[in-house]
């Protein structure tokens, strides 16, 4: 169970004490504490109600660990200071923090480290940035192998970075894994979740309301382009849908309780990664 986590993690998130909710549910600081260390359970009453609060089902409340994975650099950053016997005051001096506070908000992913932190930090990890030549940037672009070049002391990655061996981008083959999940969630949970969904237009609207539920929540996420319009302020739309009438479809496929010929077109969002600008200075 992740209940205890769940209810820390939760309060700190809407910036509010022990004690603050610990007077909302009408107990004393030290129970709600007990509730967040784990030492103790609320009653399932107050679990209800604690999950009503916080906007949360009690699956989620209870079952699932609500706080997000730990990044990457979080988890090599105290990997290598215990590697090196350092303490985060050790740390702390090394990168001229007053305190461990500053470290320790990086270290627990509570603030994001900047270049000039990752800078001093390089020599704790022993990592050293390589000198490229043209010609071996050159092979990285015509190979799909992204690197990363210092500017202004930004770490961004090369002009046509974000390719795969495959030469497709990443961003593409991740959203269409995306998409397709989420799309199959959606259709799922509406066949399970109800008595029943009718070989008929009513049963495949549903379906299809699911279908532009997610692709809707795709272009929200930058996947799939908006709604846009050419000169002529013709609509062109960012995805269409097509699915089949219960009318058209044979005795034969309604026995199988198959429905097929459900399809969509959607329009990808891409992405800039490059800009070509020309322009003339005139006097008139």
């Amino acid at each position: 169970m992740y209940l205890a986590g769940n209810l820390k993690f939760l309060r700190e998130q809407i910036g509010k004490t022990q004690q603050e909710l610990a007077n909302l549910f009408g107990v004393e600081q030290k129970t709600m504490s007990s509730w967040e260390c784990g030492s103790r359970t609320p009653g399932i009453e107050i679990i209800v109600e604690l999950a009503r609060y916080h906007g949360v089902s009690l699956d989620d409340l209870v079952l699932r660990d609500m706080k997000p994975a730990m990044p990457v650099y979080v988890l090599n950053l105290m990997y290598l200071r215990k590697k090196h016997g350092m303490t985060q005051q050790d740390i702390s001096e090394l990168l001229g923090y007053r305190g461990k506070q500053g470290y320790n908000a990086i270290e627990t992913g509570k603030a994001k480290p900047t270049i000039d932190i990752l800078e001093k930090l390089k020599p704790l990890a022993a990592v050293y940035p390589c000198k490229l030549s043209t010609a071996m940037k050159k092979y990285c672009d015509e190979n799909c192998i992204t690197y990363f070049t210092t500017y202004a002391k930004k770490n961004v990655t090369s002009s046509m970075g974000g390719k795969v061996l495959a030469n497709e981008w990443i961003d593409t083959i991740r959203f269409r894994d995306w998409l397709k999940n989420d799309m199959q969630e959606r259709v799922f949970n509406l066949l399970v979740l109800n008595t029943k969904v009718p070989f008929t237009d009513e049963g495949i609207t549903a379906v299809e309301g699911k279908m532009e539920e997610s692709l809707k929540v795709g272009q929200k996420v930058g996947g799939i382009a908006p709604t846009e319009y050419d000169d002529d302020d013709n609509e062109i739309p960012g995805y269409t849908i097509t699915v089949p009438s219960s009318s058209s479809m044979s005795d034969s496929e309604k026995a199988s309780r198959q429905l097929t010929g459900c399809k969509f077109t959607a329009k990808l969002a891409g992405a800039i990664q490059v800009v070509n600008i020309s322009g003339n200075l005139v006097y008139a």
